[in-house]
């Protein structure tokens, strides 16, 4: 089954997922009474995506990321961040990336609660569910509002795909990872290597599940 509606609002829950979207158009200052509840909240043209918390795999990749970025930062300027950070493009288009970083250019962008505007470079690590809207519907997105470079980096491949040089709702570069290395398109001398994921799998996937250990 792809979704089934939760009532109220036009909101809809994708079991594959585990995305909550909302079919009313909704805007970023609407979003200041949502609950803190440890769920990521982002507007796609003033519809709501809510995704789950993301994975160990996931956020160790974030953190890779983060490190290159900010290491990147303190040597030639700028500012880097990681999720959970707002980049606010307009009261519908407002999303959380994992990690992104704003050349001494576009410092000005930072403001007291979010970033307003598009910053240098946006990294997205793909999850369950993210992995049609990141490709899709952000990638759009972040074209569409001047954002000069995209990579999208997959956890359980370790391929980086880096899209440069925005027009319209499209990139006119692209570049994919050697190895699990790649270079920016825009960013001189800015490499990020996708390192191997230090976790099990095998194990995890016979550890006991929350209701398993709840149960003992």
């Amino acid at each position: 089954m792809r979704s089934t509606a939760l009532g109220g609002g036009g909101t809809t829950f994708d079991r594959e997922s585990y995305a909550m979207v909302s079919r009313t158009v909704l805007t970023y200052d609407g979003l200041e009474s949502a609950p803190d509840d440890g769920l990521r909240r982002e507007l796609l043209g003033g519809e709501l995506y809510v995704s789950p918390a993301p994975s160990p795999k996931h956020q160790s990749m974030v953190g890779d990321v983060y490190v290159a970025l900010r290491t990147y930062a303190e040597q030639h300027g700028g500012e880097a961040f990681v999720s959970p950070i707002d980049v606010v493009f307009t009261q519908i288009d407002a999303t959380q990336p994992d990690a992104i970083y704003l050349a001494p250019d576009r410092l000005s962008l930072i403001g007291k609660k979010y970033i307003l505007g598009a910053p240098t470079l946006i990294v997205e690590v793909l999850s369950p569910s993210s992995s049609d809207v990141d490709p899709e519907r952000k990638l759009e997105t972040y074209a569409h509002y001047g954002v000069p470079e995209y990579w999208i980096v997959d956890p359980a491949t370790r391929n980086i795909t880096v899209y440069a040089e925005p027009s319209g709702k499209r990139y006119l570069r692209k570049a994919t990872s050697v190895e699990g290395t790649i270079e920016a398109l825009t960013l001189q001398g800015l490499q990020f290597t996708a390192r191997p994921s230090r976790q099990n799998d095998a194990a995890l996937a016979d550890a006991p599940s929350v209701e398993a250990r709840a149960d003992t």
